[in-house]
């Protein structure tokens, strides 16, 4: 185990070997061969790396609510979280659902860099909305938006408190879209995915496929994004029942049924 990729950090190895409950000489060769999937291409993890991030303007309990789902909805179920960044569901339902696996390549890179990166943008953010504020009373509409903003930032700062043994059902995956390891067919109950499938980074075809395989029959995919995707509306309607939940200025959600 001593030859492994030096980005693979030895929790993420450690808590890999807890999962499963195998005699240690399978343990040892089932983790190489997780490790060789989830090894990065160097293009694309320094495509991804490079690419612009910024917080969503719309936190996770918005969109909980915004569609009238009551948390005991998400009791017992299996959930993947598929995102880019550091905006997920964890916080909203580790206390409900039977397991939430977060699946993001952030996790083989310097996550705590990244996070408390993240926390300064969503503060400066903040800032200079609360600066632009000062001199524009009359855009009542700033206030609401400096709320979302704000609650964005709490969802995010959850991660500072996180650990594998404080949340055992969360689970941290630092798999690709296109090849989500370590999770089985038809194995999850709902999948939210925002964010990111409109990404240059993505391989669309392949990133649905990954979600069509993963989903169970007649649960359902929660996506969002910033616009209306015409090629990724109908790449979900290659494999699901699409419903455009709501559509309004920059802010689309699709619900996706298998």
């Amino acid at each position: 185990m001593n030859n492994l990729p030096t980005w693979i950090h030895p929790a993420l190895i450690q808590a890999h070997l807890d999962k499963q409950a195998l005699p240690i000489k399978n343990q040892i060769n089932e983790t190489k061969t997780w490790i060789e999937k989830v090894t990065w291409n160097e293009e694309k993890q320094e495509k991804i790396r490079n690419s612009p991030q910024r917080a969503p303007s719309i936190s996770i309990k918005s969109l909980i609510d915004f569609l009238r789902l009551d948390i005991e909805e998400f009791k017992w179920k299996n959930i993947v979280d598929l995102w880019w960044w550091f905006w997920w569901v964890a916080k909203i339902l580790n206390s409900a659902a039977n397991n939430i696996t977060i699946v993001d390549p952030i996790f083989s890179e310097d996550i705590e860099r990244y996070l408390e990166n993240n926390i300064e943008n969503q503060k400066y953010f903040i800032y200079a909305r609360k600066e632009f504020l000062k001199n524009n009373r009359n855009k009542s509409h700033i206030n609401a938006e400096i709320f979302e903003w704000e609650t964005v930032l709490e969802e995010i700062k959850w991660w500072l408190d996180y650990s594998p043994t404080k949340y055992p059902n969360v689970t941290r995956n630092p798999s690709y879209a296109e090849n989500i390891v370590w999770v089985g067919n038809e194995s999850q109950d709902f999948v939210f995915c925002n964010y990111v499938l409109s990404k240059e980074t993505i391989d669309l075809n392949d990133a649905i496929k990954e979600l069509n395989r993963i989903l169970k029959s007649w649960w359902k995919i929660i996506y969002s994004d910033y616009g209306r995707d015409e090629k990724l509306i109908e790449e979900f309607k290659k494999y699901f029942s699409v419903e455009i939940s709501h559509e309004w200025k920059d802010w689309i959600i699709i619900i996706c049924t298998k």
